[in-house]
Order: structure tokens, then sequence, then C-alpha cells
């Protein structure tokens, strides 16, 4: 269980690292660069916010995955919540998070009766300091990798005191290595696929650090199937991004949104254009309260750390 990247997860929500939490966000121009870094960190140390989001997949135009989120996140309690529906070819699932009492509890998917709780080391219970700040040299290795990128960007002046910063992408001026991290990507959709199709025994020892109660925790967790996600395994390019985010007066980040279309074929030479498009709205800086669960006459499993999951990692 990476700590770290739940809590940085619940800034931004699922998928932010795709479009939004990532230097992809970051690519404004000179003053529209300046202008989102700010807003980020000045998010990033809000005491506590809300995040609520939605992330659609359409494939050929046929929606395949729609996922909605609520996170709810307070540093000073050192408390969060998440809430997540997930609707793929399937149906609908739902699964939520809570961080309290020094320990994560998750419930959802397959399970809905069942608590799994997960106790939290000494430092893990709490959210550090630099928890939530962007890394400074992932930050200053995405600007050089980017180079000139970064100037195609616009920032507006908003009549209510805020700005907006704004970035579209097609075609040549896309940098190569967000084309190679489409076709990563896609390369890795279609290996779980193809595992989950055998039976989902190669994707289970992915979450072989979970010990015993490996088998428990992927209940919870929506196999590749229920979201008939295309295996890309030719001619995989990211064709269009675009990315937006609105900046209050007080240089906070309110709404961030971006589109990412990719196109390839798969092994029997269909073609697919997948469109993924993310979109979330922070609010509650300062006064947002987790949501708790009451644990009292619930049926509740206790999540075992094995040899392979030490404490404090995070």
């Amino acid at each position: 269980m990476n700590q770290k990247w739940i809590k940085r997860g619940a800034v931004f929500g699922i998928g932010a690292a795709l479009l939004l939490g990532s230097g992809l966000s970051a690519m404004a121009g000179t003053s529209g660069y300046e202008t989102y870094k700010t807003a980020i960190k000045q998010t990033h140390a809000a005491s506590s916010l809300t995040n609520q989001g939605r992330i659609v997949v359409t494939d050929n135009g046929k929606t395949i995955v729609n996922a909605k989120l609520e996170v709810k996140l307070n540093k000073e309690k050192d408390t969060l919540s998440a809430n997540i529906e997930l609707t793929g070819a399937t149906g609908t699932q739902t699964f939520q998070a809570y961080k309290q009492d020094g320990k994560m509890v998750f419930v959802g998917g397959d399970d809905t009766d069942t608590y799994h709780v997960l106790p939290l080391a000494e430092d893990e219970q709490r959210f550090g300091d630099g928890d939530f700040d962007p890394p400074q040299h992932a930050e200053q290795l995405m600007e050089a990798l980017l180079g000139n990128i970064k100037d195609l960007a616009t920032v507006q002046e908003l009549p209510s005191g805020g700005k907006q910063t704004t970035l579209h992408l097609s075609g040549s001026q896309i940098p190569a290595i967000v084309q190679a991290a489409g076709s990563l990507a896609a390369g890795h959709m279609a290996a779980a696929d193809k595992m989950m199709a055998e039976g989902g025994q190669g994707a289970h020892q992915g979450h072989g650090m979970m010990g015993s109660s490996s088998n428990a925790m992927m209940s919870m967790h929506p196999s590749m199937k229920d979201f008939d996600l295309p295996a890309l395994t030719k001619d995989v390019k990211v064709e269009d991004i675009r990315l937006n985010a609105d900046i209050n007066k007080d240089q906070l980040v309110e709404h961030q949104q971006g589109q990412m279309i990719v196109r390839g074929t798969d092994e029997a030479g269909q073609a697919h254009e997948v469109v993924i498009k993310a979109s979330f709205d922070l609010s509650g800086f300062g006064q947002t309260t987790p949501d708790t669960v009451d644990l009292t006459g619930k049926q509740v499993v206790t999540i075992e750390r094995s040899e392979h999951m030490p404490h404090g990692h995070r």
C-alpha cells in the first residue's frame, strides 16, 4: 500500500496523473507556467479540501468507463474519505475508503458487507508537510523534456479576478515523451486485459505484497474486462491533448479538466479512437471534514502486512 500516492491522489482524484496532476498540466507558457505552479503549491498548502471529479472513457464513440468520485481531505486531522462509483460493461460498482483512527478502511466492489481495515504505522498516520508537494527533480525534468511546448499555452484573466490556463496540443506538437507514455500505457492495458482473460493469475501476482489478504483486496478491484477496454497493440499514437485550469483570486485551483485522444489498432486489425475526458472541481478549502464510518457491528477483516509490505513505506 503506497500511502504517499493515496494522499496525492486525494488532491486531484483518480486519473489526475494521466491528464492534470502530472507535468502535462504544468505545460503552460512562461507566465502561465508560473501562475499554475504557484496555484498548485497554494492548493497543496490548504489544510483541507473537497475534490469532486468525473472520468469518462469512450472507444469509437461508445462509453466504456464512467467514473465519479468525491474525495475529502483534512491534513490537520490526518483524515480522508473517498467515494468512487465506476460504471463499465458489467454494470456499476461503488467503493469507499476512509482514513481514520490510525487506520485505512476499504469497502465496496463485490463484497459490500465486509470492511477491510489496514492498521497504519505511526508515521503513516500523519500527513507530512511535504507529502503533497510536487517533487522538485520531477518538475525540473519535465520542464527540460517539454522544451518549447510550454510556449503554446495561453493565460486569460477572468472577470472574477482569477485566471484560466489553457493548453491545446495536436499532431507533431505532442512531445515524444508523451507519445512514449501513451504507447506504454496502452501496452500495459493490453497485458492486463490478456491476464484477466486467462484467469487473472498474473494480475493477482502484483498484489502479493498484501500477503494473505491479497484475494480479499482483489475482490474490491474492478477487473479490466469489466470496462471492455481495447487492447491497442499497433500504431498507437496520442493525437490530441487539451488541458484547462481555473484559478481563483486567492490563487487556488478550483477546476481542472482535460481530454486526450489516442488512436491505434488491436491485434485483429480493428482501428480504435479512445477518448479520455477528466474533470475535477475543488472546493471547501480549509473547511472540509471527511466522512467517517462506524465499524460497530460491521463485518471487519484486518489486512495483515507481509514481510514484503514494511511499515512506514509510503
